[in-house]
Order: structure tokens, then C-alpha cells, then sequence
């Protein structure tokens, strides 16, 4: 560490490994200052905190001294992003980005780690990979955020930091729920180009920007649905629709059976208790300024006309068969839930004979739902109790006389007025 010489301590550091450039820069800042500790020769020596009035060390006080040196547009930042909305080690990473304290290669060149000659982005092979451009000017993050910002219907134009950039991602609506979502957007999508620049450079595996904005969004329902407020949407209809998340922040409860209420219609009497689904969906009409879409339902009632569930869900523009097929699978997905399909026997009823016939074949049906029919189908062979009919066509021809919407239960048909 050093000697005494003519009752005047010299410093003589050794050190293990050669220094890199920054090592040498460190060291010509930090040995003016070892030159300023006065150190006497007969005298003991002692630890002493500066920073705290009783000279012991603790941590609230070398925040406080940390804190100090924090940019103002950090120090606000600091609030938000560690407010408890994505995962901890995610919210690490963000804190260092914001601060340019990750390894990009531009930083890795600087440390001479690797040569300037690789200090390429791997994402687009356009200029040199450091945080600002990697994370908001490269080709590839830039086609992400654009698809981002056409889902909103908005434009945007960045600055030339990533923490000013953080600074300034606020939504401009109202919803606190969806200023949330719309915060936590911005650092998931950092996180799937820092994933996948990671993939690429340690892995040699790349996906396209196609599969990266997939991620986005089951990685935001994900870090949603630990919130644990309410949403009633699943990572299938957000990949379908994302302006769901927009619709999400409706307090209102999921649908529930109560199990209960089961327990009691199935012990009355000896009458055979058949639980009966009716779906269909209501297109949103060009009048009330939708892009297209619309809603599909269903309502669940037992052998007297109760309603024991009910469910709703937003599409987007698609084939009507094809939105009778999300209604079919989500009212599997709600009786299965609580347990109630393998005991009673239920049926579905839809007025889409297309849709029926997909679900009741081996292979038929469109591959984009391939997924959702092969789990229709599963089901049908577990549980033989589980139904899937078509509503008889005299009822069908009551529906067009009547133009309202119709709950057909065996040959009684309840009706109940709906809005156009």
C-alpha cells in the first residue's frame, strides 16, 4: 500500500491485472485525492462516515450523497420506474439503461473489450451499437415503436436520450389504468430488443419483428395481470385486438358461477339439470365511429330460465364463423373453469352451422384457429356430456321476425330485449 519516507507516507499501489484505458483515468482522479488524507505517523488509525453526523456508516446516508448527483430527469424518473409495475430485475435493467450504464457494444469499444471494427448494431448493421441508438433510432426498435404508436392512432418523435425519452412517454388521454399500461409499454418494448440482441449475439437466433411485437404484447398481459386489478381479457384476445388493453380498465367482475347456486338447482327434485349456453356476437355498426369488430356474448342458463353466467368480449374485423368459434371456445373455457362440465351435461348453441361443423370435425376450419379448434375438439372427447348444437331453424326464423336478441332453450324461447 505504501511507506513512510522522512515522516511523509508514499503511496505504492500493486495490481493484478494490467490497466485498461478507464482504469488509468480513475487512477490519475483518485490519487490526487489519496495525496489530500492527511495520515499521521504515530497515530491510530480510525473508519470514519464524513457523510453522517455520528461518523457510523449507514445507507439512508450514502442514498442521500447518491441522490445528489441524480439529473433532475432522473430523480423523477426514479419514482416511476420503481413503482412495482414490472418484474424487479426488469426494473434494474431499465435503471441502468435510462443511465447508459449497459454493456452496448459503443461502451464495450470505449473499455477495450472489443475491437471498434465490432462495434456494430447486430439489429441492422447501420452505425454503432449505443443506447440511443439501439433502443429508439435503429431500423428495427423504430418499426416496433411505429406499430406501437398506430395502435393509439398517434405520432411521436424522439429525443435524443433514453431517460428523456422515458421522461416524456406519457399518454396523452385520460385513464389512470391505461397511463399505467401505456409506462409499462415503453420498458417491455426495450426489453424485447435488448432480449433479442442478446439472442442474436449469444445464441446466433433472430426473430422477426413480427414475433418481437407477439412478445410485446404477452409480456405486457403478463405484467398486467399481476397487478391484480381488474381485467378481464386473455392474452389471446390481446394478441387478436391490443386496443383491449385501452378497454381493460373497467372495474366491473369477471363472470362467475357460483357454485352453490349449482349445488342447490341440482338437488331439487329428480328433474335432469342440463346447463345450456347460447352464444352469437353483435358487430359494432359504422354509425358509432368503430374500425369494424364488434362484441361477442354468451349467457348461460339452467332448465327453469336462470341465468347462471354471462360473458362479453371485443373482436376485431374478422369472418363472422370465425368470431362464432372465440364464442364457442371462451364458454368451454368458463364452464371448465369451475368444474361443472364433467358432472352436468351442457350444451353450446350457436346459429353458425360453419362454426359447428369446424369444431365437431377432425380438421376442418381455418389454420389461424387451428389452436382454439384442436382444444374444442380435446374437450368434446373428454367430457361426452359437453354438447355442441345448431339452434333449430324455427327458431332462427322467429329471431329475423322478432329482430331481437333470443335465448332458445329447448322448445321454449325466452326473450329478453337487446340493443341493437
Amino acid at each position: 500500500m505504501g511507506f513512510w519516507e522522512n515522516n511523509k507516507w508514499q503511496w505504492e499501489l500493486s495490481w493484478v491485472r494490467t490497466f485498461r484505458i478507464r482504469d488509468s483515468i480513475e487512477w490519475e482522479q483518485l490519487h490526487p485525492l489519496l495525496l489530500q488524507a492527511p495520515i499521521q505517523h504515530n497515530e491510530k488509525d480510525s473508519l470514519v462516515w464524513t457523510l453522517s453526523s455520528n461518523g457510523e456508516f449507514t445507507v439512508k446516508s450514502f442514498y442521500d450523497e447518491l441522490y445528489k448527483d441524480v439529473t433532475p430527469c432522473l430523480g423523477s424518473l426514479s419514482r416511476k420506474i420503481w413503482s412495482g409495475l414490472v418484474p424487479l430485475r426488469i426494473e434494474v435493467f431499465t435503471w441502468l439503461a435510462v443511465q447508459e450504464r449497459i454493456n452496448t457494444k459503443k461502451k464495450l469499444t470505449s473499455l477495450g473489450i472489443i475491437p471498434p471494427s465490432e462495434s456494430g448494431c447486430i439489429l441492422c448493421d447501420s452505425g454503432p451499437e449505443d443506447i440511443s441508438h439501439l433502443f429508439l433510432f435503429c431500423p428495427f426498435a423504430m418499426e416496433i415503436w411505429s406499430w406501437w404508436w398506430n395502435l393509439w392512432n398517434i405520432s411521436w418523435v424522439w429525443p435524443k436520450s433514453l431517460a428523456q425519452a422515458l421522461s416524456q412517454w406519457i399518454f396523452p388521454g385520460k385513464g389512470i389504468f391505461f397511463k399505467q399500461i401505456w409506462f409499462s409499454s415503453f420498458i417491455v418494448i426495450i426489453w424485447s430488443v435488448w432480449r433479442e440482441r442478446n439472442e442474436r449475439i449469444f445464441n446466433s437466433k433472430s426473430s422477426s419483428t413480427r414475433d418481437i411485437k407477439t412478445l410485446v404484447l404477452v409480456r405486457l398481459w403478463w405484467w398486467v395481470k399481476s397487478w391484480k386489478l381488474p381485467f378481464l381479457y386473455s392474452v389471446e384476445e390481446v394478441i387478436r385486438n391490443p386496443k383491449c388493453l385501452q378497454w381493460g380498465s373497467s372495474k366491473a367482475p369477471k363472470p362467475k358461477i357460483s357454485h352453490s347456486h349449482l349445488k342447490n338447482i341440482a338437488e331439487v327434485g329428480s328433474c335432469k339439470l342440463i346447463l345450456r349456453w347460447v352464444v352469437g356476437f353483435t358487430p359494432f355498426s359504422p354509425s358509432n365511429g368503430a374500425d369494424g369488430g364488434g362484441i361477442y356474448s354468451g349467457h348461460l342458463r339452467n332448465n327453469w330460465g336462470d341465468t347462471l353466467c354471462s360473458f362479453s368480449c371485443p373482436f376485431p374485423p374478422m369472418n363472422p364463423e370465425n368470431v362464432a368459434v372465440l364464442a364457442i371456445h371462451r364458454a368451454i373455457q368458463i364452464s371448465l373453469s369451475y368444474g361443472t362440465a364433467g358432472v352436468q351435461e351442457i350444451s353450446i348453441n350457436s346459429d353458425s352451422i360453419l362454426a359447428i361443423r369446424w369444431c365437431l370435425s377432425r380438421s376442418d376450419g381455418p389454420s389461424n384457429l387451428s389452436f382454439i379448434l384442436n382444444f374444442i375438439r380435446s374437450t368434446r372427447q373428454k367430457l361426452p356430456l359437453f354438447q355442441i348444437n345448431l339452434q333449430s331453424d324455427s327458431n332462427a326464423q322467429i329471431r329475423k321476425i322478432s329482430e331481437k336478441k333470443r335465448f332458445v332453450f329447448s322448445d321454449e324461447v325466452i326473450w329478453e330485449k337487446y340493443p341493437k
